[in-house]
């Protein structure tokens, strides 16, 4: 969870769902996804969700929150719900693949105006 220093109306969100600098095996990078938002740390909403790719890995791809799912935001959660390994059914339960025993991100990024 991320709390912002201020309520910001995000206009949005970018993630690199990349493997971490520790792990050369993309299979554990992020593919399913959510991203919620609250005012309060208490009420959620999901802002975005899907499935990153690996062309996606690498690069920080742009989010748009879900109609008014960006306004007066205080708080971020960003869920990694699988990993590439799950994603592109590659036998997990494997230990052959890292990304059948953890997952990675490498970065979550915000955008917007505050909200006063």
């Amino acid at each position: 969870m991320i709390k912002l220093p201020s309520a910001v109306n995000v206009t949005q969100l970018a993630i690199d769902p990349s493997n971490s600098c520790s792990d050369d095996d993309p299979t554990s990078a992020t593919g399913g996804y959510r991203v919620e938002t609250s005012a309060d740390g208490i009420t959620w909403q999901q802002a975005a969700a899907g499935t990153f790719t690996p062309a996606d890995l690498g690069k920080l791809v742009p989010l748009v929150p879900a109609g008014t799912t960006g306004q007066g935001v205080s708080y971020v959660r960003f869920w990694m719900l699988s990993t590439q390994a799950v994603t592109q059914k590659l036998g997990c339960p494997s230990t052959a693949y890292t990304g059948c025993l953890y997952m990675d991100s490498g970065e979550v990024e915000v955008f917007g105006t505050p909200t006063s």
